[in-house]
């Protein structure tokens, strides 16, 4: 069975401009989560970001912490960095983590997944900076037969 997938994402931290994207990748559909990215500036050395998310495909409505093995099971935040001479890729550890979703067309072929809000904790992988990434996206899984 073909399955069409598109979405976009909007989320804010401090110290750098709004991230919004339709660029949606993903790695599994169908099987026993979506494991989503999504990318800006994608292929760019010097700013390119991503973040992602893994969810249980049979995720009800509702608001889910980041737990291993629950329906909201890992996620994750990139960004390249600059020193002038070459970039490096920044891969931050998730300290915690939050979502609120509204699926609708659970079961059918036609399924939105509307997070309303996640919150993200996450630490810096070079040095010691924390940041919060706080915004919302929309997925729509469409199965062709």
């Amino acid at each position: 069975m073909d399955t069409t997938l598109n979405g976009s994402i909007s989320f804010n931290t401090a110290h750098r401009v709004t991230f919004e994207s339709t660029d949606l990748s993903i790695a599994r559909i169908d099987l026993p989560d979506y494991a989503l990215a999504f990318h800006t500036n994608h292929g760019r050395p010097n700013s390119e970001r991503q973040i992602s998310f893994g969810l249980l495909n049979h995720i009800s409505s509702g608001r889910y912490p980041l737990q291993q093995g629950s329906v909201f099971s890992s996620a994750g935040y990139t960004e390249l960095t600059y020193d002038g001479a070459q970039s490096r890729r920044n891969e931050y550890s998730i300290i915690s983590g939050v979502l609120e979703i509204n699926v609708t067309g659970a079961g059918t072929p036609l399924r939105t997944y509307e997070v309303k809000e996640f919150v993200l904790a996450v630490k810096s992988g070079i040095g010691n900076a924390t940041r919060e990434l706080k915004g919302s996206f929309t997925f729509y899984v469409e199965e062709m037969n």
